[in-house]
């Protein structure tokens, strides 16, 4: 069997599986909008080539957020739902205009000041999945070194590079890391080439998962990538085994992690998107199993509105209602440089409850607007 053949072969048969031993339904009114009969979109192989153009990655890619955002200002709630089926066209084309290319490289730069040149070079976005992008020329040791950058990779590297700079303490050769909402992988990606030793695992919807495990499988070609039918094989066990990805639906993670397994614990722009009994659920398995002087990446909008089921109404949810309990210390909480509305807290996991008071300063965080360069 092909290589390619049997990718798809293996994304299709953990979709399935996923879904047939879905437990109770890890899905927000906000991410309910994929069609039912999903196989066939994994059969469709023509559309995966392009899938940072087209609606396969619509929500989880900002590349495409313009048209995402669409469903909330002109209140069509069946928008991503009618473009996740059929024919899956392109929905963004090539850079072209220069105040979109003036917008990526005054971003490039500004990102390139604030992390590390070096670090920003190893980690831009690769051609799979036919983003959008702009190329941009760096001039290093007398040569011209071409790069490609959008707006949703250089926030990946970003956030990669404020993971790496708080984890610097770790001693650990090769940390387990979970993330919870993965998009279609490009943090993942940055955090491999962060902790080449690592067993990165993701938690998420089986349709996400599939993306996740068609990206990831094209830009580490030679990784080991486990999925739903490993885990129903080898069960809790399969930490034990050697693999670079181990890409899960989101009700697995209590039946996965034991008490102290964990050493980071990443989420990205998606518990602000979830329901709070989510939110919840995600909350005890991070506070069970992260492991003592482990870190928590929690990336999130200071409050978003998510639209109940059946109702214009919204629930609102908020950065400092998150349910923390007292058991961390902060490392780094600031809002983003990139992203006003979004706030970066990278929390230190304790093993007794400290001096200050968590939920005291989870109080303090606060929105102020600013202008971002």
């Amino acid at each position: 069997m092909e290589k390619l053949d049997y990718l798809f072969d293996f994304i299709k048969r953990n979709y399935l599986l996923s879904k047939k031993q879905e437990e109770f339904k890890l899905v927000s009114n906000h991410w309910d909008v994929f069609q039912n009969d999903f196989e066939k979109v994994i059969d469709n192989r023509k559309i995966w080539e392009r899938m940072l153009r087209n609606s396969l990655t619509l929500g989880f890619n900002d590349a495409l957020s313009k048209i995402s955002n669409e469903r909330f200002i002109e209140g069509n709630y069946s928008l991503w739902t009618d473009l996740k089926k059929n024919d899956f066209p392109d929905l963004v084309f090539d850079i072209s205009d220069d105040i979109q290319r003036d917008f990526h490289l005054k971003l490039f730069r500004y990102v390139a000041e604030i992390t590390d040149l070096t670090f920003l070079m190893k980690n831009c976005i690769t051609d799979i999945g036919m983003p959008q992008k702009v190329e941009i020329e760096i001039k290093q040791n007398a040569k011209t070194v071409k790069l490609n950058c959008n707006l949703h990779d250089l926030t990946d590297i970003y956030h990669s590079w404020l993971i790496q700079k708080y984890s610097q303490t770790f001693s650990v050769n090769s940390p387990i890391i979970c993330e919870i909402g993965g998009g279609y992988g490009g943090l993942a990606t940055k955090v491999k080439n962060i902790f080449p030793n690592s067993k990165v695992i993701i938690f998420d919807l089986p349709e996400v998962s599939a993306v996740q495990t068609y990206y990831l499988s094209r830009v580490f070609k030679d990784s080991i990538i486990f999925g739903m039918e490993d885990f129903m094989k080898m069960g809790a066990s399969i930490l034990n085994q050697d693999f670079d990805f181990l890409i899960l639906p989101g009700h697995i993670i209590s039946k996965l992690l034991s008490k102290y397994s964990v050493d980071i614990f990443i989420n990205v722009r998606s518990f602000m998107e979830m329901d709070f009994r989510l939110i919840k659920f995600y909350f005890e398995q991070i506070q069970n199993s992260l492991k003592p002087d482990g870190i928590f990446a929690c990336f999130n909008r200071y409050e978003k509105g998510i639209r109940r089921k059946n109702s214009d109404k919204l629930n609102i949810n908020r950065f400092v209602d998150y349910p923390f309990d007292e058991k961390w210390s902060v490392k780094y909480s600031e809002a983003s440089n990139l992203q006003e509305h979004i706030h970066l807290l990278i929390a230190n996991r304790e093993q007794s409850t400290p001096r200050l008071q968590f939920k005291n300063f989870l109080k303090s965080i606060k929105y102020n607007k600013r202008n971002i360069p």
